[in-house]
Parts: structure tokens; sequence; C-alpha cells
């Protein structure tokens, strides 16, 4: 009988706490966030560029990559020159490829290597920012091809054990 009143009321303080754990998280990132603006801001970045990359700053942040790679991330896309919108863009793909599985490590190095494909084409601005988007969608699709194989190879061992 103790033990059924302790799991129950387990269960109840579980099921309390789970309530309030999404409004703590989301007040976390909005902390970290606001952080991670000043520290771009005293590096250099304007207020402008700060805002256009802060819903997908949130989403990494939300997806547990650390705050340095994110910020050493952003200032190296805007010492390339990319500003405003095109800044965005960049760490929205990052964000993306981090939601599809990626590192934040390997996806900005990704975007990365695909800004010094590109610019070494000579494209400039939306022209070099939609061959960035191709050549990032060209590794995303091969990750996916990789994942895919990996998996039915391994649920071909599976299934022989």
């Amino acid at each position: 009988m103790k033990h059924i009143l302790f799991i129950v009321m387990l269960m109840v303080f579980i099921s309390f706490f789970a309530q309030e754990l999404p409004i703590a998280y989301a007040l976390d990132v909005n902390a970290i966030f606001q952080q991670l603006k000043n520290e771009l801001l005293s590096k250099g970045l304007t207020s402008i560029d700060v805002k256009a990359v802060e819903q997908p700053t949130k989403n990494l942040i939300s997806s547990g990559a650390n705050t340095t790679d994110i910020k050493n991330m952003v200032l190296d896309f805007a010492n390339k020159g990319f500003k405003g919108t095109k800044l965005e863009s960049l760490v929205s793909i990052v964000s993306d490829l981090v939601k599809s599985g990626d590192s934040l490590k390997v996806a900005s190095d990704s975007v990365s290597q695909a800004i010094q494909t590109a610019s070494a084409s000579g494209l400039k601005g939306d022209n070099l920012l939609a061959k960035i988007k191709e050549l990032v969608s060209q590794h995303k699709a091969q990750i996916v091809q990789v994942k895919s194989t990996i998996g039915s190879k391994l649920g071909g061992f599976l299934k022989s054990k």
C-alpha cells in the first residue's frame, strides 16, 4: 500500500513539474539570447543585424547549441560581409541543418564551405545566397541518403540475427 501511495505521489509531483518546465525553458532562451545579443553588439554587430538573426539564434539555443559557437558563427558570417536578411538566411540555414541532426559545428562548417565555393565562382548578392542554399541542400540530401543507407544496412543486419 505504501508503494502505491509513493508512486501516485511521485506521478502527481512529476505532472505539476512538467507543466512549469516549458515556461521556465522559454524564459531561459530569452535570457540566454539577451546575453548573446550583448556580446554580439560589443563585438561590432549592428542592432539591425542582431535583430535579424534573433529567431534562428533562439532556435539554435533551444536545440542546445553552445552560445560561444553560435556567437563565433554569426561573427564569422558577418565578417564575410553578410548583413541583415542575408545574415539571417545563413543562420537560418544552419539552424535547419541542426534541426535535421547535424551538430552546430558541422552545420556552420558546411555553410562556410558553401560560402567559399559560391564566392570562388564570382557570385555576389542574391545569386551568391541562392548558390549557398543550393550547395547546402545538396549536403542535406547527401546526409539523408547516408542515413537511409546506414538504416537499411543496419536493419538488414538486425533481421539476420
